[in-house]
């Protein structure tokens, strides 16, 4: 037997080895022809059908989500406002400052509640960087500057603060720092400036306890309370006196007032 020959018998033999009947195929096995059938079935029907929300499906997730903006709404109002208080405060405190200022300059005596055409803001707004005290440099109403709050949002004025009239009398009276202007007319030292009420949220620029109408002149803009410059200089709030202006010759009323009688 020559080469040639051993060669060609080898490779007889190799073909007939790797021949198709020599292996077992998927179809030999019941199960995967089985599957196999089920497949080439799902393929004529979109084994993978695309399936789109039902209307009811729609309002249920519309439904959750209104209901979880319902229950966040309060917290972000809450928040809202609690960065405005803190925003009055801050202006309170400015406030403060420039009326410091005026009594620095002008020898211990406050602005003018009122007088000579300007109310005690527009006698302060040279010393909060404002522009001259003239009626013409007056801030037109609507915009937000240091004697607005951000918690007024209809703004009738140029001012959201007003003064004690027991620090700062009504008429061309100056009031002097440090002390209380009594109902006789005569100025006694304040002895609790600390919680005695100077500035705070209140309309047309004023207010005090001596009638209805100048008491509710004060605003509560911040979750019932109103934000205060006391007379030391220092910046806090109160809360709504829950009867009114009764009894504001009496007890922390009487100090908060400055009421001396």
């Amino acid at each position: 037997m020559n080469r040639q020959t051993v060669q060609n018998s080898r490779a007889e033999k190799n073909e007939d080895f790797f021949s198709e009947s020599n292996f077992l195929t998927l179809n030999d096995y019941p199960i995967f022809k089985k599957g196999i059938a089920k497949m080439g079935t799902q393929k004529s029907r979109n084994l993978f059908i695309n399936k789109s929300f039902t209307l009811i499906e729609l309002l249920i997730v519309i439904a959750i989500i209104a209901i979880l903006a319902a229950m966040l709404l309060p917290a972000l109002n809450q928040a809202r406002e609690k960065a405005r208080a803190a925003h009055c405060k801050g202006n309170l405190k400015q406030i403060g400052t420039g009326l410091l200022f005026y009594v620095d300059s002008y020898r211990d005596f406050l602005p003018m509640q009122y007088g000579n055409g300007r109310s005690w803001a527009d006698q302060v707004r040279p010393f909060i960087g404002m522009g001259y005290s003239d009626l013409a440099d007056r801030p037109p109403i609507g915009k937000s500057t240091v004697l607005t709050c951000s918690s007024e949002l209809e703004r009738t004025e140029f001012l959201s603060y007003g003064v004690n009239l027991f620090l700062h009398p009504s008429g061309n009276i100056h009031g002097v720092y440090g002390k209380i202007r009594r109902s006789t007319g005569a100025f006694v030292v304040a002895k609790t400036p600390s919680v005695n009420a100077w500035v705070l949220d209140a309309k047309n620029g004023l207010f005090s306890p001596g009638s209805d109408d100048l008491y509710n002149k004060i605003q509560w803009r911040h979750s019932d309370f109103t934000n205060v410059l006391f007379y030391d200089g220092h910046v806090g709030q109160q809360k709504r006196y829950i009867n009114g202006r009764a009894a504001y010759n009496v007890g922390d009323k009487k100090l908060f007032f400055a009421f001396e009688g």
